[in-house]
């Protein structure tokens, strides 16, 4: 532990700076080495939510899909 006021304020810092990174890396689906277990195989965070997403516009989210293919220039 630290003993001086200026380290226990650097542990504090650290220690919210890996919350909030850990945090955005949750919702953004971002692979993460620490929390990732041979028993946690789950896609979790952002990564489920896109997965959602595309299963539901799957139609929207093809490669050849173009929202203004019936409409022509004239």
């Amino acid at each position: 532990m630290p003993r001086d006021s200026k380290e226990k304020l650097h542990l504090l810092w650290n220690m919210i700076t890996d919350f909030t990174e850990n945090y955005k890396n949750q919702i953004k689906g971002k692979y993460d080495g620490k929390r990732s277990t041979k028993l946690n195989q789950e896609i979790s965070g952002g990564a489920m939510i896109k997965t959602m997403f595309n299963e539901l516009y799957k139609d929207f989210v093809a490669t050849d899909y173009r929202a203004t293919k019936r409409y022509t220039n004239d």
